[in-house]
């Protein structure tokens, strides 16, 4: 595994950055986060440092939106695969707190409007909490079908 996704590099700290400046529907931004953070189930100890980070800024600009679980979910499900690299003790606490902490954000705004992606997404993270890899799979199977049907759908019409 490169080195540089070992500490909290540059790149990311950038990111971070920008995410505090922009809006939560910045998709250009939001790809180069993820692609930073998780590269085909590979995640990093600068992914484990990035969760509290992210959920700060979504705390304190009070914003919503299925980025904030699908990315969480998918670094904690990814934590838990044995060739990804253990959550440093000196993280622990704070990882851990901001995944309940985003768990309860989302659902103290469960009245407002939610679509399916966000639904989805914050039910695969429960699973990851969860360690639940049964369910996180079959909920995750089941969006990516419903996805490829309504395009289908969609290409139709």
């Amino acid at each position: 595994m490169d080195n540089k996704y070992d500490f909290f590099y540059e790149e990311i700290a950038s990111l971070i950055e920008e995410l505090e400046r922009s809006k939560p529907d910045d998709a250009d931004l939001w790809w180069r986060i993820w692609d930073e953070l998780h590269h085909q189930g590979d995640v990093f100890i600068s992914s484990y440092v990035a969760v509290p980070k992210i959920f700060e800024i979504y705390k304190e600009r009070e914003w919503l939106d299925a980025n904030l679980p699908a990315l969480f979910a998918v670094i904690e499900n990814c934590r838990q695969q044995e060739k990804n690299p253990e959550l440093p003790e000196w993280l622990k606490k704070e990882y851990f707190l901001a995944l309940e902490n985003t768990v309860r954000y989302c659902a103290e705004r469960i009245r407002k409007k939610w679509d399916k992606e966000l639904l989805v997404y914050y039910l695969l993270l429960i699973c990851a909490i969860k360690q639940d890899q049964g369910l996180y799979d079959l909920l995750n199977i089941a969006s990516e079908d419903e996805q490829y049907l309504l395009k289908l759908y969609d290409e139709s019409l």
